[in-house]
């Protein structure tokens, strides 16, 4: 069966990751040849610890090497041998800020809490392969993380990177809204209230009032509050919750890693 919540359940084989500074794991044995390096840098211990194991049981060839700060991350992509970059979206903005061509050439996935990639979307002139929801079964990480690791490329690129299911987990979620519904969703999520709204949308007041009210129908969302904090947790990246008894498929709960709940409810522990 998969496990859920893979990345928060490292325990003993990811306390290699434990001490301060960088450390390099083997991970398939000691005398593993491999001199490919990949770097994780994510802020939370619980989610090293995560992606040291599910690398180690995927006995991912070549070096772990764990980064405490920035500059050690930079210092590292400056290696020829690093391939892959597991980090988390506080560090991959700082990075880019930092060396705007900094991911570049590098496969980078974002380790995140989001349930999908949001309005308020992460760096993009880095180009990242794809995000990994802190959220997801040990199914859809192994299949994230095993794409990633096999791909050839040194990183991203519409081009040639279109098709891939780590490009999949960059778009946002679907909502059952129409076009116009959507962008006045949007700019309610941006603090804007019906005068602001109509002025920029050039549409009326009353209009905006009435694709309030059915966005709110849509959503089932009861008052100007529970509308402001639905547009508001959307453009963060995660998901709206439906009202109980409604479909738990419908567009506004559908997850981006749908691709696995096959697998899993089959009791497959493998992608």
């Amino acid at each position: 069966m998969c496990s859920s919540n893979a990345l928060s359940t490292g325990q003993a084989a990811g306390q290699a990751a434990d001490t301060p500074g960088e450390k390099a794991v083997t991970a398939h044995g000691a005398g593993a040849v491999d001199s490919r390096m990949i770097v994780i840098a994510v802020n939370r211990p619980l989610i090293q610890h995560g992606l040291v194991r599910l690398l180690e049981k995927l006995e991912t060839p070549g070096h772990i090497s764990i980064s405490r700060s920035v500059a050690q991350t930079s210092q590292l992509l400056q290696r020829s041998n690093v391939e892959v970059l597991l980090t988390d979206p506080e560090h991959a903005s700082q990075l880019h800020r930092a060396d705007r061509h900094a991911l570049a050439s590098v496969r980078t996935l974002v380790i995140t809490s989001r349930d999908h990639a949001g309005e308020d979307a992460f760096p993009r002139q880095g180009r990242l392969c794809g995000m990994l929801t802190e959220k997801g079964c040990e199914c859809s990480a192994r299949l994230l993380l095993l794409t990633l690791l096999e791909c050839r490329f040194s990183g991203a690129e519409d081009s040639r990177c279109g098709g891939c299911v780590l490009q999949e987990t960059l778009k946002k979620a679907d909502l059952p809204l129409s076009p116009r519904e959507f962008e006045i969703f949007l700019r309610i999520g941006e603090g804007m209230g019906p005068t602001q709204i109509a002025s920029e949308s050039g549409l009326s007041v009353k209009t905006v009032e009435s694709y309030r009210e059915k966005i709110k129908q849509k959503l089932q969302l009861q008052g100007r509050d529970a509308l402001l904090a639905a547009s508001m947790r959307w453009r963060s990246g995660y998901f709206i919750q439906i009202a109980p008894g409604d479909d738990a498929d419908s567009p506004a709960t559908h997850h981006v890693f749908s691709h696995c709940s096959a697998n899993c409810s089959a009791g497959s522990g493998t992608p």
